[in-house]
């Protein structure tokens, strides 16, 4: 066993240490999506989608609910990142020490959200 994972990884020759940041940074990516779907669709690059299911504030109407949730494209946007942020979580492993870590990820998320929601999901 190989780093405290619950399973064999040494045959496949990958390091690790590296994937809680790639995690991070996809969740940043899906939470700055989902904050440009929820309130800025028609200002960013999804305008031209069909806005039943991209548009948070129309896909109320016609999507079909889960609860009291629309299933519409911020929901499973929502649903995907709380998966990567688990997975980061899980699969946690020290770059450094765990408090520059820390002050690390959150560094890679607030950079990583403000290049796509205020730079490339933003309609020109």
């Amino acid at each position: 066993m190989g780093k405290g994972y619950p399973f064999n990884m040494e045959y496949l020759n990958i390091n690790f240490d590296m994937i809680t940041l790639f995690l991070i940074l996809i969740a940043s990516f899906l939470c700055a999506l989902s904050e440009r779907l929820n309130g800025y669709f028609y200002k960013s690059i999804f305008r031209h989608l069909n806005p039943h299911f991209w548009n948070r504030r129309q896909s109320y109407n016609y999507c079909k609910m889960f609860y009291s949730y629309p299933l519409d494209a911020w929901f499973y946007i929502q649903v995907l990142k709380v998966v990567f942020i688990c997975a980061a979580i899980v699969l946690y492993s020290p770059i450094t020490i765990p408090i520059v870590d820390f002050f690390l990820y959150a560094g890679a998320w607030c950079f990583n959200y403000d290049v796509f929601y205020t730079g490339i999901l933003k309609d020109k």
